[in-house]
């Protein structure tokens, strides 16, 4: 079978020099073909090659398996999407206790809760995990209202999953682990998948790695995040073969490449609808139930974006998921460390794009003649696992941030000067990392001045009054 592009492993070859990743594996398939290459090595302390079968964490793209999980459930009539969570989970309780009564299903899945995402409780690592993590949520905070007032963007939320993980647990009978292994990996016949570390012994396994460059490149002194955010990312690793056997099953509505029915087609069709729209030029343009979805090569905001997927990123490893659904073409990227950012743009421009015959997103640029009012959106920001002080300095904004106590791994790093794109929205460039970041501080209703700060697909709420 000919290549679906010529020249794609010195390509990737050279990007990982470029942008410092020890290793990576890109999948891009079309139709019945899937070319798979990849560079580099799995752990530099090893220097063990990478290959096609070398398992790397997928980080959040788990979310879109969990929920594919949540979908399977409400196709057996054991949950539904509009159910509030405590018809299922009665001990479901955060500190806004009315919106507790109010959240559901869908509203996890869509990351519209409010509730805070990062929220750090040691649940151990039984099966009983996500039980312990749900009862440590009772005096977590929200970072924006539950009733979202239009225009307000959605925050990302790790914690929601582990709560959608406890309530496929209380209906299915099954534990989240052996779920997802029953019910997904095995009919997708994904048998290296795995959601525990021994598990992956089995197989060649990539290790992350911390550092800006080659010199500075480090194997990461903790191999998995916790354990009870396992159903939003912190432990499945997969080959990237894996990942495009379960977006080939989306793309057919629900069949595996076997035609084997594993979600039932109105399932697979409400997972793909858009549930939130987000502002214009934030890293996401809308939200389905687990997906992000993009409409590169439209003309302005589309009603339904063609481009969906998903990012994942743990401690030194980062994956991204691209699929364009009207050609068909998927693209699967896994690097264990460096500029991921950089690369993945580079890659999606010269490979996925040309493949969909659509066009990449216009680069953010600066507005060299526009005079935000900088004392306006001064201040801290936060939630439960860093605090953002915003300050004027010299006529420009800077940010600082400042993890929280066991989040010390966020190590904090020099104060960031923001580039103002419009009165609102910012952008600043991380060290080490060739892709801009977007700061964009929004009024929620009643607001004189920005209450929230979004960025990294995350809310901070102000903490100054």
């Amino acid at each position: 079978m000919p290549e679906l592009i010529e020249g794609l492993a010195e390509s990737l070859t050279e990007l990982i020099g470029q942008h410092h990743v020890p290793g990576a594996v890109l999948a891009i398939a079309q139709g019945d073909q899937c070319q798979i290459v990849h560079g580099g090595v799995a752990n530099l302390n090893s220097d063990l090659p990478v290959t096609a079968d070398t398992l790397f964490q997928i980080g959040s793209i788990t979310k879109l398996y969990t929920a594919t999980l949540a979908l399977q459930m409400v196709d057996k009539g054991l949950l539904r999407l509009d159910q509030p969570v405590v018809g299922i989970l009665p001990e479901f309780r955060l500190e806004d206790k009315e919106a507790s009564d109010q959240i559901t299903l869908a509203h996890l899945l869509s990351h519209t809760s409010g509730m805070d995402g990062d929220l750090l409780i040691d649940a151990g690592r039984g099966d009983d995990r996500f039980a312990r993590f749900v009862d440590g949520m009772a005096q977590a905070p929200s970072v924006l209202p539950f009733a979202l007032p239009k225009g307000a963007p959605f925050s990302y939320a790790n914690a929601a999953f582990a709560v959608v993980a406890l309530m496929i647990e209380q209906v299915s009978g099954l534990g989240w682990d052996k779920a997802l292994r029953s019910l997904l990996i095995r009919p997708l016949r994904t048998k290296s998948f795995s959601t525990l570390p021994e598990q992956a012994m089995r197989y060649a396994t990539a290790i992350g790695h911390l550092g800006t460059s080659a010199d500075t490149m480090v194997v990461s002194p903790v191999a998995f995040l916790s354990p009870a955010n396992a159903a939003a990312g912190s432990y499945p690793m997969a080959r990237a073969e894996d990942v495009v056997a379960f977006a080939r099953m989306h793309l057919g509505l629900g069949v595996g490449e076997d035609g084997t029915r594993i979600l039932s087609e109105a399932s697979a069709r409400e997972m793909q609808k858009v549930r939130v729209a987000c502002p214009k030029d934030l890293r996401v343009e809308a939200l389905g139930l687990g997906f992000m979805k993009w409409s590169w090569g439209t003309s302005g905001w589309a009603q339904n974006p063609d481009v969906w997927g998903h990012d994942g990123a743990t401690i030194g490893q980062a994956s991204w998921l691209r699929v364009h659904e009207p050609s068909g073409t998927i693209f699967v990227l896994l690097t264990n460390g460096g500029d991921g950012k950089g690369m993945v743009r580079k890659l999606l421009g010269k490979v996925f794009m040309p493949l969909c015959g659509v066009t990449p997103p216009p680069a953010l640029l600066p507005d060299l003649t526009c005079r935000p009012d900088l004392s306006a959106l001064c201040g801290s920001y936060g939630k439960s696992s860093e605090t953002l002080h915003v300050v004027e300095v010299d006529g420009a904004l800077e940010v600082s941030h400042v993890p929280a106590p066991g989040f010390a791994l966020l190590a904090p790093g020099a104060p960031l000067r923001l580039v103002p794109l419009r009165d609102d929205l910012f952008i600043t460039q991380k060290p080490g990392l060739s892709e801009p970041v977007t700061y964009h501080f929004m009024k929620l209703e009643g607001d004189t001045r920005p209450s929230v700060l979004h960025t990294n697909v995350q809310a901070y709420r102000r903490q100054d009054g």
